[in-house]
């Protein structure tokens, strides 16, 4: 709050108004304003009580010349970065300080955080949509956000003077959903047998929907298979951040989750667990007994690199001998998803199954898969449905 102070006596009598704005990047901040003599009082307490005014709302913002690579470099990442994951934070240092020409650093680093304008966002919005594709573009924005969000909430610029709001984006571009079709997961399952890294990593992503990551942090200890309902317990992860491999949890709180398996999986993960067990008398005390499922003949789990090669390296040569169309790694995911809605999954089950933080999501990226089902579901009244012979329409 404020306070007023006398200063000097009688014809020399002033006011001083003493008052204290909101830390500034962990620093104090004690302002006055000294008025001449002859000063009337009411107007003293005219500006004590809008400085009280201006603190109680927020209005009172720093003076300060920060500027944008200042604040982000000995603020942001320091401090509020502390709760997100570490892909995350690696994913914004990227967006932040890239070899890219329109890098966050390079485009806006020496500007002064209360310089940038709504125009120059725009600007900046534009170039990235000629360079990049629309979700990259949204990476960009989104990061930039969050950076004047804490900007705002350490009172360094007011809440409306955020230059990042109301800025206008491409488009959202959303290819058709690549996947494998029933047929050619039958045939690869079969093709891999004797290639059980391929072949647990095909149906752990066509039959469970799992992301690489959880397919390398999944560990025995978190699966059900020897029950009529067998299920996977998702709660670990497993990625590499800036060349070091991590183990961390499931990036939401939907990430975390119970996937129930169709018994097909539940007997190939019985198998490759009958191969681990055996595996692990062979080497004796030189196994790794961690409890990866996808892990090498000695126990020592995968690199999330070294599965992609693996299931590259296969996936060519299923191309080559076989004909069946090399797809990446996450199609698999895809493939589980589209194999679901064929069936009649309903899209609320999907989305638990695949850990989306919430159903538009699910139905934003399978909107074509779900738009194909519908056509199919409504032909099927021309199945059931005789018009009278004698009618003309």
């Amino acid at each position: 709050m404020a306070h007023i102070e006398i200063i000097g006596e009688g014809k020399n009598k002033r006011y001083k108004v003493m008052y204290e704005l909101p830390p500034l990047m962990g620093e104090r901040r004690r302002k006055s304003k000294t008025f001449p003599v002859g000063t009337p009082k009411s107007v003293v307490d005219a500006f004590k009580r809008q400085v009280e005014i201006d603190l109680a709302t927020g209005e009172f913002v720093s003076a300060k010349e920060i500027t944008l690579e200042k604040f982000t470099e000995t603020v942001y990442f320091p401090i509020f970065t502390k709760f997100l994951s570490p892909t995350t934070t690696s994913n914004y240092r990227r967006l932040y300080e890239s070899s890219k020409p329109y890098c966050i650093k390079k485009v806006f680093g020496k500007y002064k955080l209360k310089d940038v304008t709504r125009r120059m966002v725009q600007n900046w919005v534009n170039t990235l949509s000629d360079n990049t594709s629309p979700k990259t573009v949204r990476s960009y924005l989104m990061f930039l956000h969050s950076i004047y969000n804490s900007a705002i909430t350490e009172d360094i610029i007011k809440p409306h003077c955020n230059p990042t709001e109301h800025i206008k984006l491409p488009p959202k571009n959303t290819p058709p959903i690549e996947a494998y079709t029933i047929e050619q997961i039958n045939r690869l399952l079969e093709l891999s047998q004797n290639d059980n890294i391929a072949h647990i990593t095909i149906a752990l992503g066509a039959l469970a929907g799992l992301r690489r990551g959880e397919m390398l942090g999944l560990k025995w200890e978190s699966t059900k298979i020897d029950t009529e309902n067998p299920e996977l317990n998702i709660v670990e992860t497993r990625v590499v951040v800036d060349g070091e491999e991590t183990v961390k949890s499931p990036k939401t709180k939907a990430g975390n989750r119970v996937i129930p398996i169709p018994n097909s999986l539940a007997e190939i993960l019985r198998q490759e667990r009958l191969n681990y067990r055996t595996n692990k008398l062979k080497y004796g005390k030189e196994f790794k007994d961690l409890g990866y499922v996808l892990s090498k003949s000695n126990g020592e789990p995968y690199r999330p690199d070294g599965i992609s090669i693996h299931y590259e390296r296969f996936m060519y040569r299923m191309e080559s001998d076989y004909g069946i169309p090399y797809k990446s790694l996450h199609k698999l995911r895809h493939t589980f998803a589209s194999l679901m809605i064929d069936n009649g999954a309903n899209p609320k089950f999907l989305q638990k199954a695949l850990g989306h933080q919430n159903i538009a999501m699910t139905l934003d990226t399978y909107t074509h898969v779900y738009k194909n089902r519908e056509q199919s579901e409504i032909a099927k009244l021309d199945e059931i449905i005789t018009l009278p012979k004698t009618a003309s329409y």
